[in-house]
């Protein structure tokens, strides 16, 4: 299992490695004057400016506006600030609200606060993501199909559905811990699991491991999930994705009870997210060499 786990971490860093860096993300907490770094600055009623940062006294921001001159605001009035360069006649957005989750498992980001959105698996499977601060982020999902086929009475399979509350702490300028805790059911496996994250990057490029217990029998490691996941934005708008999981040996039933590896692309435009995945592990493959694909929507509220 180390060894797995240790190819799947150098992989993922080679994975993160491809390209050329494009882009660099600016805290709200990592305020610096510069005038000849332009940014977009979102501040807590969702209004934004572009322009750069003059000066910084005593909690006061000098900005000078692109399209309203010098004006200042207090940091406190700051919802996120970000980086944006000029490409022909507009502005790349770099801010990556998807950066808190993979295809399937989280990352230690967190939602900004009031930020939120749905995602949808073929419309069967949805789940919903809100930000209560910069720092804590909530969510559920459910199968859609299975459940209500439960209601009716005739759902032998199980269902497959979550909760969780997640919270993150920066602990450096690239390294970001994030603590969780999940009530999960994967179809006849129920699990309740605390969950730690590691990601080192950006919100734009980065690498997560992440361990979680499940606390029925909290003293066995075959309760144990292993995940892994990594991002890499290419261009303004596709990302490269790949993940891994380790499933408790619990689940022994046939392939569930098997890692799951997935890569794909994320095509990401305005509020809009779409993305393509190939899932696969050693039965998947004897039908599907190259997985099977599941193709997902975020909507950004």
């Amino acid at each position: 299992m180390k060894t797995t786990i240790t190819k799947l971490v150098l992989s993922a860093l080679v994975f993160l490695s491809i390209g050329s860096r494009t882009y660099a993300q600016i805290e709200a907490t990592d305020i610096e004057p510069d005038t000849n770094k332009m940014v977009l600055v979102n501040l807590n009623d969702n209004f934004e400016l572009y322009g750069v940062v003059k000066d910084l006294k005593e909690g006061l921001v000098y900005f000078e506006s692109e399209k309203f001159g010098e004006i200042q605001f207090e940091t406190s009035e700051i919802n996120w600030m970000e980086e944006v360069i000029k490409s022909q006649l507009r502005y790349k957005k770099m801010y990556n609200k998807n950066s808190d989750h993979y295809f399937m498992i989280p990352s230690a980001f967190q939602l900004r606060k009031k930020d939120a959105y749905i995602r949808s698996t073929y419309l069967l499977y949805n789940s919903f993501s809100y930000g209560l601060t910069d720092n804590i982020s909530i969510s559920g999902g459910a199968d859609f199909l299975h459940l209500i086929k439960s209601l009716s009475g005739n759902n032998e399979f199980g269902n497959l559905y979550f909760l969780s509350v997640k919270g993150g702490v920066q602990l450096s300028n690239k390294v970001r811990l994030g603590l969780g805790a999940y009530k999960m059911r994967f179809y006849k496996f129920d699990a309740t699991m605390p969950l730690a994250s590691l990601t080192l990057g950006d919100r734009n490029d980065h690498l997560t491991v992440s361990y979680g217990q499940n606390i029925q029998g909290f003293s066995d490691s075959g309760n144990s999930m292993i995940m892994a996941g990594a991002q890499k934005r290419i261009n303004d708008k596709i990302y490269l994705v790949g993940e891994y999981i380790q499933f408790p040996k619990i689940m022994d039933e046939g392939a569930s009870s098997q890692a799951v590896f997935s890569y794909g692309i994320r095509y990401s435009s305005g509020r809009i997210a779409f993305d393509l995945s190939m899932y696969n592990n050693k039965s998947i493959k004897n039908y599907f060499p190259f997985g099977i694909p599941l193709f997902s929507c975020t909507f950004q509220l």
